[in-house]
Order: C-alpha cells, then structure tokens, then sequence
C-alpha cells in the first residue's frame, strides 16, 4: 500500500487516525502529539472531533520544518526535589 492510498470511495488520499500515522511513520503517538502541540504539523481534518491526517502532508511539513531551519523546541528536563522538597 503507498503512502496516497485512495480511500474507500475513490474520492482521494486517505485521512489516517493518529496511531495509524504513527504506526505508518514509525514513532510514537506521544511524538505526533508534541509536533501538533509545538506546531510542526497539522492535522487534515477532524472526524468526531478527531484528527485525521494525511501523510504526505506531515512528512512535508516535517521536512519543511528541518530545512527552513525551525529548531525543535527544547524540552527542559524535570528538576530533581532535594530532601529538603522544592526550593
């Protein structure tokens, strides 16, 4: 099956749920999660108040991303609690 795989009624490229754009690209939905949340992708449509998403258009968007040289926002790791709790 290629990546604009025509749905069901011949209408067009078909809109994947979230897992299964994960799935198909290899990652995890958490990432998917973070790249709509940062703004590196956005989904096609929404069906039942859920995304859907094409993947041609989130690998364009993710390569657009890279090259046009959007830095992926840095993620700042927890602070560890002393004993003492927080400061």
């Amino acid at each position: 099956m290629d990546e604009e795989s025509i749905d069901s009624k011949g209408t067009g490229p078909r809109l994947l749920t979230t897992p299964a754009l994960a799935k198909r690209l290899g990652i995890s939905v958490r990432t998917i999660q973070r790249w709509r949340t940062f703004g590196f992708i956005s989904p096609a449509d929404f069906v039942a108040g859920r995304p859907r998403w094409r993947v041609a258009e989130v690998k364009k968007a993710v390569v657009d991303a890279t090259f046009s040289g959007k830095r992926r926002p840095r993620i700042q790791p927890r602070r560890k609690l002393d004993d003492e709790g927080p400061r």
